[in-house]
């Protein structure tokens, strides 16, 4: 559950970076190495916003970046959800790039159930 809830937020990540770019470029034909700098800051500076969220003051297996709500972040957490991004980015690229142009919810559920099997049809 942990994993798929990184996953989840990563995907709404590089989601939201792809379409910032498409509403940028309008009609232009996007060049590889645009593609190349909208993704690569999304581990390091869009994730770094996750946290697990707090539940009695307890860690739970959810991240969020609703800074209205309690979360746990820094340290190993903030390890992890980077890492599953980092792995995301790296291993399913020419999916992210593939799907992109979904909308959200069935971009997320493509890239983390069918794509990288983390979540199953519950956690979506």
């Amino acid at each position: 559950r942990l994993r798929c809830s990184a996953c989840r937020g990563s995907a709404v990540e590089y989601h939201e970076a792809l379409t910032e770019l498409y509403e940028l470029r309008k009609r232009a034909k996007i060049k590889d190495f645009e593609y190349t700098e909208t993704l690569d800051p999304v581990c390091e500076q869009r994730i770094a916003k996750y946290g697990l969220q707090l539940r009695s003051n307890l860690p739970t297996q959810k991240f969020s970046k609703d800074a209205s709500i309690s979360r746990a972040q820094g340290n190993w957490a903030g390890r992890y959800i980077a890492n599953v991004c980092a792995e995301l980015y790296a291993d399913y690229e020419d999916e992210l790039l593939q799907h992109s142009k979904l909308e959200l919810l069935p971009f997320v559920d493509t890239m983390c159930r069918t794509t990288m099997k983390v979540c199953d049809d519950a956690a979506i």
